[in-house]
């Protein structure tokens, strides 16, 4: 199998990811061409990734939280904060900051975000709530990894943090990381939403906005079928940091959920193979022999797999699909 790759190749272009940034320009230029920011925020609570001492992978989001009718502006820090900035007025002021550490048991700053946070009414209450992973992509860091909900206010929703489990990523002790950004949708179609994401743990979750799982989740490798193997039932055979994407691929008149893994195939040296499959390039030490490649899973509200789906390729997929209806 391999072991989560925690990207340290890749710090650089995941600076230009997002923060700080200059938020919400002025339309007038500047005498020398630039554009004025109408307002910007500095100094937000960071930690070091390698040789720079400040940067934040997760991208904002844009949404009304107060209901008033203006866009507000929600971030996540290196350092484990949720931040809402109110757009209003020439400031940026600091609608509230969240430090999740407590809620999953640790100390002050000392989490790690590098999730999006996503947001929508979750419950039907009338009132925006943000949904966020938590965890870090460091191997010898310990954080304990899952999603938190956070009330329109910053308040944790009651039922959350949900923790993974820890059983993939090393160190010991910790539950895995959620690097994956949660996707919202009501899947039952009972009028509030689900949530749905992947987990450095293999596992791909659903889960009501209660907290709760949501029953066929976490999903069971489509290997399972073709091996017997117990380690397979409610985890795929590698990790998971592509963010998922959902539509009614069916027609169904629900929606389904599409997302990349890290689960490659297992070559014809394995018994039941159904691709003529043989990895092309040599495999790092310790990898099991002839197991290569990555899969887009497509699967429906129950966990189910969908006709044609898994489908394998040469590599890992950790972007995020995109689904055009």
């Amino acid at each position: 199998m391999k072991i989560v790759n925690p990207r340290s190749y890749l710090p650089w272009l995941l600076l230009v990811l997002v923060l700080p940034l200059l938020l919400l320009t002025n339309k007038t230029q500047a005498s020398n061409g630039i554009v004025s920011p109408r307002w910007r925020q500095d100094n937000l609570p960071s930690q070091s990734c390698g040789s720079h001492s400040d940067c934040h992978r997760a991208s904002p989001v844009i949404a009304d939280i107060t209901g008033d009718g203006r866009n507000d502006i929600v971030i996540a820090t290196s350092n484990g904060h949720v931040m809402a900035f109110q757009d209003g007025g020439s400031s940026g002021s600091l609608l509230w900051d969240v430090d999740i550490a407590g809620p999953f048991g640790m100390s002050g700053n000392s989490h790690e975000i590098n999730s999006s946070p996503a947001v929508a009414d979750i419950d039907g209450d009338g009132q925006m709530e943000i949904v966020i992973g938590a965890g870090t992509i460091n191997s010898s860091k310990c954080t304990q990894g899952g999603v938190i909900v956070l009330e329109h206010n910053g308040q944790v929703k009651s039922g959350w943090p949900f923790r993974t489990r820890d059983e993939a990523v090393a160190p010991l002790g910790c539950t895995d990381t959620v690097y994956s950004t949660p996707a919202l949708g009501d899947l039952d179609q009972d009028g509030d939403m689900e949530i749905v994401f992947g987990s450095f743990d293999k596992g791909l979750y659903a889960l009501h906005h209660n907290g709760s799982l949501v029953a066929g989740f976490p999903i069971t490798s489509a290997h399972h079928s073709r091996f017997g193997w117990d380690i397979l039932v409610g985890r795929v055979a590698d990790t998971i940091w592509s963010s998922p994407a959902l539509a009614d691929l069916d027609q169904d008149g629900y929606l389904d959920i599409v997302i990349g893994t890290d689960e490659g195939y297992f070559g014809n040296s394995y018994p039941g193979g159904s691709l003529n499959w043989s990895c092309p390039y040599v495999l790092p030490a310790g990898w099991a022999s002839d197991y290569c490649g990555g899969s887009l899973y497509a699967v429906d509200r129950f966990g189910k797999l969908l006709p044609g789906f898994p489908r394998y390729m040469l590599e890992t997929i950790q972007s995020s699909p995109r689904l055009m209806t």
